[in-house]
């Protein structure tokens, strides 16, 4: 029951996060489409210390298949994708809503 209640949560965070990005003001409508992107992922999750990297055990290992949009802006990511679990364990149903939100940070500048 727990879990259903944060997975609803979570899709009620991210239906809001989206409904904020698709609600950019008309004024920088081009600039918003500009940096609106579409996504389709294959991830691989495996388990370092269980198991040799990359493994596919089911127990410490899953492989998802995912798309949805992503915008992106001043490094910043935000993704917001639909899921599912092609073989795993883990615990819950198909499909998965996923939430990801990152910052890129350039590791290595050229003096100019």
């Amino acid at each position: 029951m727990r879990n259903k209640f944060i997975t609803g949560y979570l899709i009620v965070i991210g239906g809001l996060i989206l409904a904020f990005i698709l609600s950019a003001p008309v004024a920088n409508a081009d600039e918003f489409k500009d940096n609106l992107y579409s996504v389709i992922v294959v991830e691989h999750i495996s388990s370092i210390p269980d198991g040799r990297p990359f493994n596919s055990k089911p127990e410490t290992a899953a492989d998802m298949l995912q798309m949805g949009i992503r915008y992106k802006k001043n490094a910043w990511k935000v993704d917001v994708l639909i899921g599912t679990e092609v073989n795993s364990s883990f615990r819950g149903d198909n499909p998965r809503f996923i939430l990801r939100i990152e910052k890129e940070h350039k590791l290595f500048n050229r003096g100019t």
